[in-house]
């Protein structure tokens, strides 16, 4: 029994409690917010679009990396 509690869980009582903490304090930000945090340098907006998509449109101020030349 000590063996299944140290080995196993142990561990992943503390990674749920470790992912709880993490993601607890994460928070969704809406569209506007989001634009607001952009425009003040707050934020960074990364398109990862193909080229074909970006023609269509981009956010002004985001920058372009195309998933395909990401490693």
């Amino acid at each position: 029994m000590k063996k299944i509690l140290k080995n196993y869980l142990l561990p992943l009582v503390l990674s749920i409690l470790v992912f709880q903490m993490f993601f607890r304090n994460q928070a969704e930000a809406d569209a506007r917010t989001s634009y607001d945090q952009l425009i003040t340098g707050k934020a960074i907006f990364v398109d990862v679009r193909e080229e074909a998509e970006v023609k269509e449109g981009m956010i002004n101020g985001a920058l372009w990396f195309p998933l395909s030349q990401i490693e």
